[in-house]
């Protein structure tokens, strides 16, 4: 039986998305779904190598573009090569999943399809956001 502490522990997840929009809908998602969870935010493979390198990284999630802008599938077997035993998961916009096969054989363990509606709701709820902080701040 496991203890406690074991079961608290915190997951650190590295996310390399260079958008700024789907790294913010992508960071609630995975607080979701594991509350304890830590993520490292990355926005190039610099910035992950150098996230691999010092701190402990649990899993790599990272956005492959196959068109080559932001994470290419070559930068993506770096990640993938540098991760050691850690898992790799490619984040991949629905309209590039015809690349899927060529996205995991450059050694991802999954492939998550990003889906256009997520970006539109998270986009969304920052505009309900700022409307509701300027009516807030009218007031005040």
């Amino acid at each position: 039986m496991q203890s406690q502490a074991a079961d608290a522990r915190v997951l650190r997840i590295l996310l390399i998305e260079d958008d700024p929009v789907d790294a913010a809908w992508l960071t609630e998602m995975i607080n979701e779904k594991c509350p304890t969870s830590e993520v490292v935010h990355g926005a190039s493979l610099p910035d992950a190598l150098s996230a691999l390198a010092q701190r402990s990284i649990d899993t790599v999630f990272v956005a492959v573009h196959p068109d080559g802008e932001g994470g290419s599938i070559e930068g993506t077997r770096e990640i993938v090569r540098r991760a050691g035993r850690r898992s790799v998961v490619a984040l991949v916009n629905a309209a590039e999943m015809a690349h899927a096969a060529e996205i995991r054989a450059s050694g991802v363990k999954f492939v998550y399809r990003k889906h256009p509606i997520m970006r539109t709701a998270q986009i969304r709820k920052q505009e309900l956001r700022e409307k509701w902080e300027a009516r807030v701040a009218d007031r005040a």
